[in-house]
C-alpha cells in the first residue's frame, strides 16, 4: 500500500498509529515504501479505540496537517469509516481508504457533516 500511496500522490502530512506491534510494523513498512519522512505519532489510545476516541484524536490534530493516515485496528477503523461516509464498507487487513472531508480545521470534524469516500484499495485490488 505504501507504493500505491506514492504512485497516487497520497503522501500524508502525519501518520497516526496504534502502539500495537503489528500496527507499528505496518506503519514503518508503509512509511518506507511511500517515501514518507514526516512525523509519526504512536498513540496508545488507538488500540481498542471506539469511534469517539478516534474522532477525538483527529479533532486534536494541528491544522498544519492536511492529510492524515491512521493505522489502527478493526472493527474500530471500519466503524470510523462508516460514520464518516454514512455507509458501510469493509476494510480488510491492510486496506487503504481515501476519504475527503469538507472541513477547514480538524476541530470541525463531525460525522454529521459527512465525508466522501474517494477510493478504497484492498491488498488484492491495488489499482
Amino acid at each position: 500500500m505504501g507504493q500505491l500511496m506514492k504512485d497516487k500522490g497520497l503522501l500524508p502530512d502525519i501518520i497516526l498509529s496504534s502502539t500495537a506491534r503489528r500496527a507499528r510494523d505496518t506503519t514503518q513498512i508503509v512509511a518506507e515504501k511511500c517515501g514518507y519522512d514526516g512525523e509519526i505519532r504512536f498513540i496508545p489510545d488507538l488500540y481498542r479505540a471506539d469511534v469517539e476516541d478516534v474522532l477525538g484524536i483527529l479533532q486534536g490534530l494541528e491544522d498544519r496537517f492536511n492529510i492524515a493516515l491512521v493505522v489502527g485496528h478493526n472493527p474500530d477503523l471500519e466503524m470510523l469509516l462508516s460514520v464518516l461516509i454514512d455507509e458501510d464498507e469493509s476494510l480488510p487487513t491492510a486496506a487503504l481508504a481515501q476519504v475527503e472531508l469538507s472541513i477547514q480545521s480538524w476541530k470541525e470534524l463531525d460525522p454529521e457533516q459527512g465525508g466522501k469516500l474517494v477510493n478504497l484499495w484492498t491488498p488484492s485490488e491495488k489499482d
